[in-house]
C-alpha cells in the first residue's frame, strides 16, 4: 500500500512540476513589413526567429503571424532581396499582449 501511495505522490508531483505556469503561456506575434521609402507593403519577406528553426514569409499584403512564441526577448530577422537585413528585438509578454495573447509589430525595410 505504501508503494502505491508513493507512486501516486510521485506522479502528482511530476504533473505539478510540468504544468504550465501562469504568465508563461505562448504568445502570437502579428505584423506587417513595408518599404521604408514608399510605405508599400512587401510580399514574400522571410521572417526568421533567430536561434530557432521557425521561418515564415509575409503574405501578399506584407503581413506575417508567428505562433507559439515563448515569453521573453526574441530576435527577428527580416530577409528580402535587394533590401538590407533588418534585425528587431521584441519583448514578448503575454500579460501585455491584449486579447488572445497577440502582439502587433510594424517593420520597415531599407532598400540597398
Amino acid at each position: 500500500m505504501k508503494k502505491y501511495l508513493f507512486l501516486l505522490l510521485l506522479v502528482l508531483q511530476t504533473a505539478a512540476a510540468t504544468a504550465s505556469v501562469p504568465g508563461s503561456q505562448p504568445v502570437f506575434l502579428n505584423g506587417t513589413v513595408s518599404d521604408a521609402a514608399t510605405g508599400e507593403t512587401l510580399a514574400g519577406v522571410e521572417v526568421r526567429v533567430k536561434g530557432s528553426s521557425q521561418v515564415i514569409y509575409t503574405d501578399l499584403d506584407g503581413r506575417f503571424s508567428l505562433a507559439d512564441l515563448p515569453e521573453g526577448e526574441i530576435v527577428l530577422e527580416f530577409h528580402y532581396q535587394l533590401y538590407e537585413l533588418k534585425t528587431v528585438s521584441v519583448n514578448v509578454n503575454a500579460a501585455g499582449a491584449g486579447a488572445f495573447n497577440q502582439e502587433q509589430l510594424a517593420v520597415q525595410l531599407q532598400s540597398r
